[in-house]
């Protein structure tokens, strides 16, 4: 992925962001807010329109900005951009709603204003909860018209999209690689086949709500879990791109489970293992057998 360089090392502390076309609605469930632009002054000659959509709007209101907002024009004023337009997934200001009362954002009416931007920055940030997921499903299909002008805040690691109040001013602004919903079918060790002779070693896989190599707990309560592998392993699901895995099903054998957790968790080391495995610079099997 090729990003868009910085053109300043360290954010300026003392930009001067007051959003305008930030009108607030205030309605029997909270406040909703739709849309909210911001302008700033910066040396560069840079004219691109910057379009980001994040998650839930935050506290920033016309003349006001909030922590969020600032900290997304700091980080785009580092790249030499001077303005942004910021769209939500939904309205809903605050992002403990009553059941039911979330307002999506109908990306369909926004078209004229993708139409218009340069770049459309995706931060919703790397949260895959079972409620967000339709919300995004539905944000990339008008997306899907737009692919040049996708990008998203990459963390270094190589998660992505990031969000901007959880997001370090040395991570990179990279193209957006659309994600999938993969099924990720964890297996137990062989001798799981059997009624007998098993220890806990044969029962871990990779979790990647626990973000760790274990025995599992509560998977049926997961908002990963795709299903049991008729006691053979655990089927999870989560968005991945193409570029990381090979279509909608993935397979990870249980002496595969420490490279998956690598790949997953920490994409540069896994491809430094990779290559360490490549050159019999590295021995997995004891890898494995040293694991607690």
């Amino acid at each position: 992925m090729k990003s868009i360089p910085k053109i300043l090392e360290t954010p300026r502390t003392n930009l001067k962001i007051k959003p305008f076309n930030a009108d607030r609605e205030y309605t029997d469930n909270g406040m909703r807010r739709g849309l909210l632009c911001a302008e700033w002054n910066n040396s560069t000659n840079r004219k691109e329109k910057i379009v980001a959509i994040g998650i839930n709007p935050s506290m920033a209101h016309n003349g006001k900005s909030d922590t969020t907002i600032t900290k997304l024009c700091r980080f785009l004023d580092m790249h030499g951009f001077n303005n942004l337009i910021m769209l939500n997934l939904y309205e809903d200001v605050s992002s403990v709603q009553v059941k039911g009362s979330k307002v999506a954002t109908d990306f369909g009416t926004k078209k004229g204003i993708f139409d218009e931007a340069d770049i459309i920055l995706i931060v919703w940030g790397f949260d895959d909860k079972e409620d967000l997921r339709e919300l995004k499903s539905n944000a990339t299909k008008v997306l899907a018209d737009y692919p040049g002008k996708l990008y998203c805040i990459m963390n270094n690691m190589g998660k992505y999209p990031a969000h901007p109040s959880r997001m370090h001013y040395n991570w990179n602004i990279v193209p957006y690689v659309k994600k999938h919903m993969v099924k990720h079918h964890n297996m137990y060790g062989s001798s799981c086949e059997v009624a007998s002779g098993n220890n806990d070693n044969d029962f871990k896989i990779y979790c990647h709500k626990e973000h760790r190599i274990c025995i599992p707990k509560k998977c049926n309560k997961c908002q990963f879990f795709g299903g049991s592998e008729s006691g053979f392993g655990i089927c999870c699901d989560w968005e991945e791109s193409y570029d990381a895995v090979s279509g909608d099903e993935h397979t990870v054998q249980h002496d595969e489970a420490y490279m998956e957790f690598q790949r997953v968790e920490n994409p540069d080391l896994y491809k430094k293992m990779q290559k360490m495995i490549e050159d019999g610079e590295l021995d997995l099997c004891k890898v494995w057998q040293d694991l607690d």
